[in-house]
C-alpha cells in the first residue's frame, strides 16, 4: 500500500489530501464515507469544471481513473469505527 504517502498512488494521496477536510466534516454530520460518495464527489465536481477535451481532458479521465476509492473509504469506515467506539 506505501505507493506515495502511504497510499497506493498519488492520485488518491491527492484526492484525501484535498477533500479529506470535507469528507471529515460529513463524516462528523453522520455521513457514511463509501467509494460510492467518493466517485459521486468527484464526478460532480468534474460536471462542476471547465469543459476540457482533447490532451488535457484524456490526461484528467487516466488521473480520475487511477484512484483508489476504496483505500479512501476504508479510512473514514476505521475512523467512524473508532468516533463509535469512544463514544460508548
Amino acid at each position: 500500500m506505501a505507493g506515495y504517502n502511504g497510499w497506493t498512488n498519488k492520485e488518491t494521496w491527492l484526492v484525501n489530501l484535498w477533500l479529506g477536510d470535507y469528507f471529515q466534516q460529513e463524516l462528523a454530520d453522520g455521513h457514511e464515507i463509501t467509494s460510492a460518495h467518493i466517485k459521486d464527489t468527484i464526478n460532480n465536481m468534474l460536471a462542476d469544471s471547465p469543459e476540457l477535451w482533447g490532451l488535457f481532458s484524456d490526461l484528467l479521465n487516466c488521473a480520475v481513473g487511477e484512484i483508489n476509492c476504496y483505500e479512501i473509504a476504508a479510512r473514514y469506515e476505521k475512523e467512524r469505527t473508532m468516533r463509535l467506539v469512544t463514544d460508548r
